[in-house]
């Protein structure tokens, strides 16, 4: 636009010129005038521009930051909100087959404890009967038995809980990293 100015601010200048003919092209106030007139438009249109330009390029690009980091914050608390409703039951409900397990294995073991105690007694007041020493000895290593296979069924059940809260959680990450992405594409 400002070489549209200088050309149209030059045109005057070069039809006087050619108006008087073929005499040579005098330094004239008109034509002195014709081209600094074009120039000092040029000049200050571009000042004034720029000026004012760079102002609103500014201005908008503090709003938009701003409001990027209200969006931002805002889905973030969104999303914290809803994965851990979403995750809250689950993790309930795990802690309390864990809770359940481990007094059940607990009681188990006091049961044990009480047994043994008991046998221990039991033996040291027995005649020297080898019989009644093996009978009570079958019965601890039945109960013992017992116990360790509830206990590895426990523990069977536990690992697979813990794969699942694994899996679980890698799919939560997996739901915030997309999510985030899409935030800044979307905000982008």
């Amino acid at each position: 636009m400002e070489y549209l100015i200088l050309i149209l601010g030059l045109v005057p200048a070069i039809l006087v010129h050619l108006m008087k003919g073929n005499t040579s092209m005098e330094w004239s106030v008109e034509l002195i005038t014709s081209i600094v007139i074009p120039v000092l438009t040029v000049i200050v249109s571009i000042f004034v521009s720029t000026r004012s330009g760079n102002g609103k390029v500014s201005s908008a690009q503090k709003d938009l930051s701003k409001e990027h980091s209200e969006l931002k914050a805002d889905i973030k608390a969104d999303i914290k909100t809803g994965v851990h409703s979403d995750l809250k039951p689950e993790i309930i409900k795990t802690q309390t087959f864990v809770t359940n397990a481990q007094n059940s294995i607990s009681g188990k073991i006091d049961t044990l404890d009480r047994i043994i105690n008991n046998e221990i007694l039991r033996k040291s007041s027995l005649p020297p009967d080898q019989s009644r020493i093996d009978s009570a000895v079958d019965i601890i290593k039945n109960g013992w038995d017992s116990i360790v296979r509830e206990n590895q069924e426990l523990r069977n059940q536990v690992a697979a809980l813990h794969e699942e809260n694994t899996a679980l959680k890698a799919e939560n990450a997996r739901i915030y990293a997309e999510f985030d992405e899409r935030c800044t594409d979307a905000l982008s």
